[in-house]
């Protein structure tokens, strides 16, 4: 675990590779756990050589805690491949990371709405792990008939989610983007401005942890917007009865 502490700022990544028989004490499960209290987001990704049922149950439960992935490696031909695969994923994390963090503005929300930090339109990343049931608060100001697109993209297995409050503070149905499965996995919302109170963001989630470096993303359109395209989608679908040009 000490081992891991130099790196807490770097999203840290452990490999355990292993033949299922144990040669050390502790619960891997619960050092995971110990260490994202401590606010490092480690990920651990397991390799299985040639191991029995029995074994590899137990190290797909740590790979799970960790965020990573198992594989299951039966013979040297494919513990090298194991090997690769990891290798080239973590290339591509360590790519997409470069890449996007160059127009990526680190932020932290505020731990109530009364606190909430005020949101222009952009690209976000987390700076802080955010434990399961913590959420972190924003304000977007937006103006009447203006929508605003909210997509969040999660990181690693762990599901992240953000929901739009209304300026009374209070939850909107159906106005929630959630995402998860594997990392990179996108999810969208919306909002229309009827008034020109703006709205409020809560991110975070009820079931699980949100890993820092989480991304999310604002965009502002006018309500001209979706008018126009809400026509020439009329248009589309409409060819076969004769499509005159207009918005009726």
């Amino acid at each position: 675990m000490r081992i891991c502490l130099p790196y807490k700022d770097k999203n840290p990544y452990v490999l355990l590779i292993s033949d299922g028989n144990e040669t050390s004490r502790g619960d891997p499960v619960k050092v995971i756990e110990t260490l994202r209290q401590k606010g490092i987001p480690v990920s651990v990704y397991v390799i299985g050589f040639d191991l029995e049922d029995q074994y590899k149950t137990q190290l797909e439960k740590i790979a799970q805690a960790g965020n990573g992935r198992y594989y299951d490696a039966k013979t040297y031909s494919s513990l090298s491949q194991s090997l690769r695969d990891f290798a080239g994923e973590m290339d591509q994390k360590a790519r997409s990371k470069e890449h996007n963090l160059k127009s990526i503005i680190p932020i932290s929300g505020g731990p109530d709405i009364s606190q909430a930090v005020p949101l222009k339109p952009g690209r976000y990343i987390l700076t802080n792990l955010l434990q399961k049931g913590e959420w972190v608060y924003f304000q977007v100001s937006s103006s009447k008939g203006q929508r605003t697109l909210i997509k969040n993209t999660s990181q690693e297995t762990r599901r992240f989610t953000a929901a739009v409050l209304g300026s009374d503070g209070k939850k909107i149905a159906g106005r929630k983007a959630v995402a998860s499965g594997k990392s990179g996995t996108k999810s969208y919302t919306q909002y229309m401005d009827t008034t020109g109170d703006g709205f409020y963001l809560a991110v975070g989630d009820d079931y699980s942890d949100v890993e820092k470096d989480s991304f999310f993303e604002i965009k502002i359109q006018e309500g001209g917007d979706i008018y126009i395209f809400v026509f020439w989608w009329r248009c589309l679908t409409s060819l076969k009865r004769g499509c005159t040009g207009s918005p009726n």
